[in-house]
């Protein structure tokens, strides 16, 4: 079950971290761009965390 939430989890961020760089890249917006990153690299990493340790 863990495993197919961590999967689930990696490919909601891999779609969101597209989206930041897209908005990068065709927008010019660096600070959206930037903060869909870093928000999607930190759900990624504290969703995962509080499986594990439930």
């Amino acid at each position: 079950m863990n495993f197919i939430i961590f999967l689930i989890t990696l490919l909601i961020a891999l779609e969101t971290i597209f989206y930041g760089i897209y908005e990068l890249k065709t927008k010019r917006n660096y600070f959206g761009g930037i903060s869909v990153i870093c928000i999607s690299v930190f759900m990624l990493i504290f969703t995962n965390i509080m499986i594990v340790i439930k």
